[in-house]
């Protein structure tokens, strides 16, 4: 039988509710966040997501580096960056990492990590940046709803419904959008003057 948990949620298939750890944040530091705390963070999000847009594609037009070579140094970078911090929050929350955990289930998040790692990531980072390289800044960052719509669809499908009314408007609303800013970059057609008749 059809187990959403298992399917949908392997990458975190190795932590059970029971077995979070209690941080110093404090219990629900996190779902306690009202809508401000949430907007507020969603707009950092929104400023950060757009100030790397820019720069990296401002950057790929003018780098000697093609797109798979910056996918990789980006990864390097990021994972190096992800090992640090790890280690920084295990030493300062020794507690973090839940505990009673079966060898088998860490297994299974190790490889979920590095399949998403190497699809979502580093093959994914190149084609991002091979767009990047070909099209307008301006067009190319919105190409990004792709993202928002299949974090929809996996959603609605580890909730097992259908979206509401209000969230069909919104979504028909962000890919409206994205349509008439790709269609406002279409290059006007040139009509090219006919031959002269030869008399």
């Amino acid at each position: 039988m059809f187990d959403r948990h298992q399917v949908l949620g392997a990458p975190c298939h190795a932590f059970k509710p029971g077995d979070a750890p209690q941080l110093a944040f404090g219990e629900g530091f996190v779902a306690n966040e009202g809508p401000r705390q949430a907007n507020c963070t969603a707009r950092k999000a929104k400023v950060s997501w757009s100030w790397y847009a820019t720069h990296n594609a401002r950057y790929l037009k003018h780098s000697a580096f093609n797109s798979s070579e910056w996918s990789t140094l980006l990864g390097i970078a990021t994972g190096t960056v992800a090992v640090v911090f790890g280690l920084v929050a295990w030493w300062l929350f020794p507690n973090l990492m839940p505990a009673n955990i079966d060898s088998s289930r860490w297994m299974d998040f190790l490889w979920v990590c590095l399949f998403l790692a190497f699809c979502g990531s580093w093959i994914a980072n190149g084609l991002w940046n091979a767009c990047s390289r070909r099209m307008a800044a301006s067009l190319s960052a919105q190409l990004i709803v792709f993202e928002t719509l299949f974090a929809c669809i996996y959603g609605f499908f580890y909730a097992q419904r259908l979206p509401s009314l209000i969230e069909l408007v919104s979504i028909a609303l962000l890919v409206g959008g994205v349509v008439w800013a790709a269609r406002r970059h279409r290059l006007p057609g040139v009509k090219l003057p006919s031959p002269a008749c030869q008399g």
